[in-house]
């Protein structure tokens, strides 16, 4: 029987000790904007229709190439009952990838709700909008409008999305939308929700997008796909479906990388993945 309150964000939460290790939202913010100003990110505040999203950047205006990270689905549940007040993320990988990356030009997106709610820019935050409708067309729109955001301010012709978890499927289903994505990557992505929920016999998401559905109309797109050997979040088959659904071979490709989980081993073999070009 299904539990009718409990998503694939909670077992994320199980797995680093569940409230022993939640650091308070504003705290998640501080140590965020600290490590981005190390490694010479500048803060953003994006205003679109919908929402306000947070964003930090390196830029290079010269540089006609734009690589955009999209952040995962954060904390969104609390305990198996109970969502999070604000879903900003307790490890944001995303981030941690898109610091390491030694190329110029490259973006750090949150999702909408993240690291805005504790600065009172939370526009439209309903709790909906980081479990039931986490991939609804409101929210894959305001990335979008994001997406435009720096590429007009960088002049960009081309860009690279890059997606953590719940962020592979809001880069594949934005990557619908555009004609302008070169590449495409996503790290232990959610590209089958449906399938994935089922998997853990966990509720549905239903106001959200899938992104499977939309995977024959970005067959053009080379892209990549990276999940751990040893994600127990999203396994695999997931990926591997979702290739398929592609209706063509060579369209894209999974790479399995040994000892990974769904958080852990992915910085340390960023470098290294990254020479693998779509």
């Amino acid at each position: 029987m299904k539990k009718s309150c409990l998503h694939i964000s909670f077992y994320i939460l199980v797995l680093c000790g569940l409230s022993s290790c939640i650091k308070n939202p504003v705290q998640r913010y501080e140590d965020l904007n600290t490590s981005a100003f190390k490694y010479g990110f500048v803060k953003h505040h994006i205003v679109t229709e919908q929402f306000t999203l947070a964003s930090w950047a390196k830029l290079d205006k010269d540089n006609p190439h734009l690589i955009i990270y999209i952040e995962g689905d954060g904390l969104a549940w609390l305990s198996k009952r109970e969502l999070s007040k604000d879903p900003s993320p307790i490890h944001p990988l995303a981030f941690q990838l898109s610091s390491v990356d030694p190329r110029q030009n490259v973006v750090y997106l949150a999702r909408p709700c993240q690291y805005t709610l504790q600065l009172n820019l939370g526009r439209n935050c309903e709790k909906k909008i980081w479990s039931s409708h986490r991939f609804s067309q409101s929210v894959i729109n305001s990335i979008n409008e994001g997406i435009d955001f720096w590429k007009n301010k960088t002049n960009a012709k081309t860009i690279e999305l890059i997606g953590f978890s719940g962020g592979g499927a809001i880069a594949v289903l934005v990557s619908s939308l555009r004609a302008d994505v070169l590449f495409l990557r996503t790290i232990a992505g959610n590209l089958d929700h449906a399938s994935l929920n089922r998997h853990h016999k966990v509720s549905p998401l239903s106001g959200s997008l899938n992104a499977i559905e939309v995977a024959p109309e970005i067959s053009h797109i080379p892209q990549v796909h990276y999940v751990g050997g040893k994600d127990k979040i999203a396994p695999s088959f997931i990926a591997k479906k979702f290739v398929l659904n592609l209706n063509c071979k060579k369209c894209g490709k999974v790479v399995v990388v040994p000892e990974v989980t769904h958080l852990e081993g992915w910085v340390q073999n960023w470098h290294k993945l990254l020479e693998l070009r779509p």
